[in-house]
């Protein structure tokens, strides 16, 4: 039997192979080609929702370490060059020790000036009880140390109040702060910075305008409620100015006792390193006190021991503190004011040694 048609039948399919080889690569190549696209799509989905999730315009995300100290004095210099921005997030994480908070938008950028009333006692006026009534100079009104009776210190307490709310009338690019913590148990849950707010609330009638009367003044008038003695005042106000316009103070005006003006102008401005030219202290004293003996109270109590222990974090001064926080509070300022926990937590053994690292507003 012949071979030759057999042969003949099946030359023509030589080429067989090759075409199957090309429409094998031709379908490789679009079924890659396919797949590729499904993959873009879904990266590019799952970008979205990311952006849209961790990028939202509505609330500030804030992720704070409380222990990074070595990072915060690191970025002392860029937080600074920020604090006028209106940022939605802010990273501070170490070792994935971290907090987060949800706070609105910073709604005050351009407020400058910081005037902090110092609080000393507690005012229990407007609280609807009719047999106190609403005599803001009464003594009854007011929850008072011993030594602050029957010498005139609530009409000082009340013209620090008027004096402030004057001030933060004059200045637009100011923020009034009212600075006190709940120091007095018979007080309940009551704090100084709270009390004189409603003092200046009751005051209105004697002032020009009334705190409610502009939208711009009674957001210009906050309280720090925290501060256990003259140095939390200062520094524990200019961080709630911070919280509250995300920037530092360009100048500081103190308002308390001309008694007090030392040790505020010299020891606890000297111990934050706050410039001298943009610091003002205002002292209002008591009409029926003794200049010698205020002079005296001042030297033994509260100027001498702060000489000898800057910041106020051992002996007698650390007694003061435990004696006025007797609902054990505190504060946050390590969380919404991370640049400065260093600053917060030091205390050196060294009493009078001067914080080492370079704070914001020495920029």
């Amino acid at each position: 039997m012949s071979l030759l048609p057999l042969f003949n039948n099946t030359q023509p399919t030589l080429s067989s192979p090759n075409r199957f080889f090309l429409n094998k690569n031709l379908k490789s190549n679009i079924l890659f080609g396919f797949f590729t696209i499904l993959i873009i799509c879904s990266i590019t989905i799952n970008l979205y929702h990311f952006i849209n999730c961790y990028l939202e315009d509505d609330l500030e995300y804030l992720i704070i370490d409380n222990n990074n100290n070595n990072n915060s004095n690191n970025n002392n210099n860029n937080n600074n060059n920020n604090n006028n921005s209106n940022n939605k997030e802010i990273l501070y994480n170490n070792n994935n020790n971290s907090t987060q908070i949800f706070l609105p938008d910073v709604s005050y950028p351009k407020l400058k000036d910081l005037i902090i009333v110092t609080g000393h006692a507690i005012y229990l006026g407007g609280s609807n009880n009719h047999e106190i009534g609403n005599d803001e100079e009464n003594e009854e009104n007011w929850i008072l140390e011993d030594y602050q009776k029957g010498n005139g210190q609530v009409k000082a307490f009340i013209n620090h109040v008027k004096k402030g709310i004057e001030l933060v009338k004059e200045n637009d690019e100011s923020l009034l702060i009212f600075s006190g913590g709940q120091t007095r148990p018979s007080a309940g849950p009551r704090s100084e910075a709270q009390s004189y707010y409603i003092l200046a609330q009751s005051l209105n009638l004697n002032l020009s305008s009334t705190i409610n009367s502009t939208k711009s003044l009674n957001t210009r008038i906050i309280t720090e409620e925290y501060a256990r003695d003259s140095y939390e005042n200062l520094l524990f106000s200019i961080c709630r100015f911070n919280e509250y316009t995300n920037s530092y103070p360009r100048n500081i005006t103190v308002i308390g006792f001309q008694f007090k003006k030392k040790r505020f102008s010299e020891l606890h401005r000297f111990a934050l390193k706050f410039p001298l030219d943009r610091f003002n202290y205002i002292g209002i004293d008591p009409d029926n006190t003794s200049p010698l003996g205020r002079f005296v109270g001042e030297s033994v109590n509260s100027l001498g021991p702060f000489k000898q222990d800057l910041y106020g974090c051992h002996g007698k001064l650390l007694d003061k503190k435990l004696t006025r926080n007797p609902y054990r509070r505190s504060h946050p300022y390590q969380i919404s004011c991370p640049e400065l926990s260093p600053l917060l937590n030091y205390c050196p053994e060294d009493r009078i040694q001067l914080y080492p690292d370079t704070l914001p507003w020495e920029y």
